[in-house]
Protein backbone atom coordinates (compact mmCIF):
# COMPACT_ATOMS: atom_id res chain seq x y z
CA UNK A 1 0.00 0.00 0.00
CA UNK A 2 2.03 2.94 -1.27
CA UNK A 3 0.35 6.25 -0.70
CA UNK A 4 1.42 9.70 -1.72
CA UNK A 5 0.71 10.86 1.85
CA UNK A 6 3.55 8.70 3.22
CA UNK A 7 1.49 6.36 5.39
CA UNK A 8 4.15 3.65 5.15
CA UNK A 9 6.89 6.05 6.22
CA UNK A 10 4.84 7.34 9.14
CA UNK A 11 3.92 3.80 10.21
CA UNK A 12 7.57 2.74 10.02
CA UNK A 13 8.62 5.73 12.11
CA UNK A 14 6.12 4.90 14.86
CA UNK A 15 7.04 1.21 14.82
CA UNK A 16 10.76 2.03 15.11
CA UNK A 17 10.05 4.47 17.94
CA UNK A 18 7.99 1.87 19.82
CA UNK A 19 10.73 -0.74 19.50
CA UNK A 20 13.48 1.67 20.55
CA UNK A 21 11.54 2.84 23.61
CA UNK A 22 10.73 -0.75 24.62
CA UNK A 23 14.39 -1.75 24.29
CA UNK A 24 15.51 1.11 26.53
CA UNK A 25 14.21 -1.03 29.40
CA UNK A 26 16.49 -3.93 28.43
CA UNK A 27 18.64 -5.15 31.32
CA UNK A 28 21.82 -4.82 29.23
CA UNK A 29 23.54 -1.44 29.23
CA UNK A 30 24.77 -1.77 25.63
CA UNK A 31 21.29 -2.58 24.31
CA UNK A 32 19.53 0.17 26.25
CA UNK A 33 22.18 2.76 25.33
CA UNK A 34 22.07 1.79 21.65
CA UNK A 35 18.26 1.90 21.58
CA UNK A 36 18.32 5.30 23.29
CA UNK A 37 20.68 6.58 20.59
CA UNK A 38 18.39 5.17 17.89
CA UNK A 39 15.43 6.86 19.58
CA UNK A 40 17.20 10.24 19.47
CA UNK A 41 18.09 9.70 15.79
CA UNK A 42 14.44 8.93 15.04
CA UNK A 43 13.33 12.15 16.73
CA UNK A 44 15.89 14.07 14.67
CA UNK A 45 14.50 12.33 11.60
CA UNK A 46 11.02 13.56 12.59
CA UNK A 47 12.40 17.11 12.70
CA UNK A 48 13.85 16.68 9.20
CA UNK A 49 10.63 15.10 7.92
CA UNK A 50 8.61 18.03 9.25
CA UNK A 51 10.93 20.56 7.58
CA UNK A 52 10.55 18.88 4.17
CA UNK A 53 6.74 18.80 4.17
CA UNK A 54 3.95 21.32 3.93
CA UNK A 55 2.63 22.36 7.33
CA UNK A 56 -0.72 20.53 7.12
CA UNK A 57 0.46 17.39 5.35
CA UNK A 58 0.02 14.06 7.19
CA UNK A 59 3.79 13.60 7.45
CA UNK A 60 4.28 17.03 9.02
CA UNK A 61 1.39 16.53 11.44
CA UNK A 62 2.69 13.14 12.60
CA UNK A 63 6.27 14.46 12.81
CA UNK A 64 5.04 17.31 15.01
CA UNK A 65 3.20 14.75 17.15
CA UNK A 66 6.42 12.73 17.58
CA UNK A 67 8.45 15.82 18.44
CA UNK A 68 5.86 17.08 20.92
CA UNK A 69 5.71 13.62 22.51
CA UNK A 70 9.50 13.62 22.88
CA UNK A 71 9.59 16.96 24.70
CA UNK A 72 6.61 16.25 26.94
CA UNK A 73 8.11 12.88 27.91
CA UNK A 74 11.34 14.65 28.85
CA UNK A 75 9.34 16.98 31.09
CA UNK A 76 7.52 14.00 32.64
CA UNK A 77 10.87 12.30 33.25
CA UNK A 78 12.33 15.44 34.85
CA UNK A 79 9.38 15.80 37.22
CA UNK A 80 9.44 12.12 38.19
CA UNK A 81 13.23 12.24 38.66
CA UNK A 82 12.92 15.24 40.99
CA UNK A 83 10.22 13.40 42.95
CA UNK A 84 12.45 10.33 43.27
CA UNK A 85 15.42 12.45 44.39
CA UNK A 86 13.18 14.00 47.03
CA UNK A 87 12.05 10.55 48.10
CA UNK A 88 15.64 9.30 48.39
CA UNK A 89 16.62 12.39 50.39
CA UNK A 90 13.69 11.75 52.72
CA UNK A 91 14.74 8.12 53.07
CA UNK A 92 18.28 9.18 53.99
CA UNK A 93 16.96 11.75 56.47
CA UNK A 94 14.68 9.16 58.13
CA UNK A 95 17.43 6.54 58.27
CA UNK A 96 15.86 4.16 55.75
CA UNK A 97 19.04 4.02 53.64
CA UNK A 98 22.27 2.58 54.99
CA UNK A 99 24.74 5.49 55.14
CA UNK A 100 27.34 3.72 57.29
CA UNK A 101 29.70 3.48 54.29
CA UNK A 102 29.67 7.28 53.96
CA UNK A 103 30.53 7.85 57.63
CA UNK A 104 34.07 6.60 57.05
CA UNK A 105 34.62 9.48 54.62
CA UNK A 106 32.70 12.12 56.55
CA UNK A 107 35.67 14.41 56.97
CA UNK A 108 36.97 14.42 53.42
CA UNK A 109 36.48 13.05 49.96
CA UNK A 110 33.42 10.79 49.70
CA UNK A 111 34.53 9.35 46.34
CA UNK A 112 36.15 6.17 47.70
CA UNK A 113 33.11 5.45 49.87
CA UNK A 114 30.46 5.84 47.15
CA UNK A 115 30.82 2.35 45.58
CA UNK A 116 30.15 0.69 48.95
CA UNK A 117 27.26 3.08 49.66
CA UNK A 118 25.71 2.31 46.27
CA UNK A 119 26.16 -1.46 46.63
CA UNK A 120 24.66 -1.38 50.15
CA UNK A 121 21.58 0.42 48.82
CA UNK A 122 21.42 -1.06 45.31
CA UNK A 123 17.85 -2.31 45.68
CA UNK A 124 16.60 1.12 46.76
CA UNK A 125 18.44 2.81 43.90
CA UNK A 126 17.17 0.25 41.37
CA UNK A 127 13.57 0.75 42.48
CA UNK A 128 14.06 4.53 42.40
CA UNK A 129 15.43 4.36 38.85
CA UNK A 130 12.50 2.24 37.73
CA UNK A 131 10.00 4.58 39.37
CA UNK A 132 11.67 7.61 37.74
CA UNK A 133 11.64 6.04 34.27
CA UNK A 134 8.23 4.36 34.35
CA UNK A 135 5.93 7.40 33.87
CA UNK A 136 7.90 8.69 30.87
CA UNK A 137 8.18 5.23 29.28
CA UNK A 138 4.45 4.56 29.70
CA UNK A 139 3.64 7.98 28.24
CA UNK A 140 5.91 7.34 25.24
CA UNK A 141 4.49 3.87 24.60
CA UNK A 142 0.91 5.18 24.81
CA UNK A 143 1.52 8.14 22.50
CA UNK A 144 3.45 6.15 19.90
CA UNK A 145 0.90 3.32 19.92
CA UNK A 146 -1.87 5.90 19.48
CA UNK A 147 0.01 7.62 16.66
CA UNK A 148 0.70 4.28 14.97
CA UNK A 149 -2.97 3.30 15.17
CA UNK A 150 -4.05 6.64 13.71
CA UNK A 151 -1.46 6.45 10.94
CA UNK A 152 -2.49 2.91 9.99
CA UNK A 153 -6.11 4.00 10.01
CA UNK A 154 -5.29 6.80 7.58
CA UNK A 155 -5.98 9.63 10.02
CA UNK A 156 -3.92 12.71 9.25
CA UNK A 157 -4.63 14.27 12.64
CA UNK A 158 -3.26 12.76 15.84
CA UNK A 159 -3.38 15.73 18.19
Amino acid sequence: MKNSDGTELITGLYAALLVSVALILAPYLVVSTFSGAIYLCLVLYAYMMRMEQEQDSPRAVHATYVIRTFWISNLVFLVSMLAVIGLLATMIYNGLLDISALRACSGGDAGPCLPLFISDNSLSFSVASFVALLPAILYLLYRFARGLARARGGAASVL
